[in-house]
């Protein structure tokens, strides 16, 4: 992956004033230890892509850098964004209950889009049901209880911001056990693997620093920590799902 993308300003963090719809607000974060970087990784080393559901994809980064599994499909419920995401999907549609009652995928992509919605249950079960039996779900959420995030509390702020753990457009927050417990009461779903990954830091900070040994030094102990102890040093949380292989009628036999 590239690392080549546009920087960003400190400000651009802050600026709650000029609302952006999803494809200009969520952009690639080609880096190690970010969650599209995970979710590549992830999503190559699963026996099988298959046909593929992404909820939420933002400015359809998992699409560019996937190519083209054998049925690709987005649900995004902002219009605004649906011209730029349609060159890169089959299909866009508004909403999940959208899609036709028999459509069912290998794959669906849940990333930061929990956090995004009133009720998480009802939208990871109506995920879990698209999902066919033995399929793989990725999910990715902010942790709020992120060290910087303690530490500004601590200090008596809670900011609103554009991006990340604080994005003003959040309507739930997690934290490890929060979102362990969310995917625990789906019992059509198990927990595969869970890490974390790390803030995107190479957006602020000039290139030539990005690409230098010592900052990849830097970033690689950051994400040894973020993986060893998510709850306290991870930016996002990160977790692959499996169905069960069999389907509810099977089990109920």
């Amino acid at each position: 992956m590239s690392p080549k993308v546009s920087p960003m300003k400190i400000h651009d963090l802050f600026d709650t004033t000029t609302p952006l719809p999803p494809h200009e607000r969520y952009g690639e974060k080609p880096f190690l230890g970010s969650s599209h970087d995970w979710a590549i990784k992830t999503l190559h080393q699963l026996p099988k892509i298959g046909d593929l559901l992404d909820i939420g994809p933002g400015s359809g980064v998992i699409a560019k850098l996937l190519g083209s599994p054998s049925h690709l499909i987005a649900v995004e419920p902002d219009r605004l964004s649906w011209e730029h995401l349609r060159p890169l999907y089959a299909t866009v549609h508004e909403n999940v209950n959208d899609l036709a009652p028999e459509e069912s995928f290998d794959s669906i992509l849940l990333l930061d889009v929990l956090e995004h919605v009133s009720d998480p249950a009802t939208l990871l079960a109506s995920a879990t049901q698209r999902l066919r039996p033995g399929g793989h779900l990725l999910i990715s959420v902010p942790n709020i209880a992120h060290f910087a995030i303690r530490l500004m509390l601590l200090l008596g702020f809670f900011p609103e911001m554009n991006k990340g753990p604080l994005d003003r457009t959040h309507l739930k927050f997690f934290t490890l056990s929060t979102i362990t417990n969310l995917i625990k009461n789906n019992s059509q779903i198990q927990i595969v693997s869970r890490t974390g990954s790390i803030p995107p830091l190479e957006l602020l900070v000039p290139a030539s620093l990005a690409q230098s040994k010592p900052w990849g030094w830097m970033q690689s102990a950051h994400h040894c920590l973020a993986t060893k102890m998510p709850g306290l040093f991870a930016y996002q949380l990160l977790f692959l799902l499996q169905k069960s292989p069999r389907s509810v009628q099977e089990a109920a036999k």
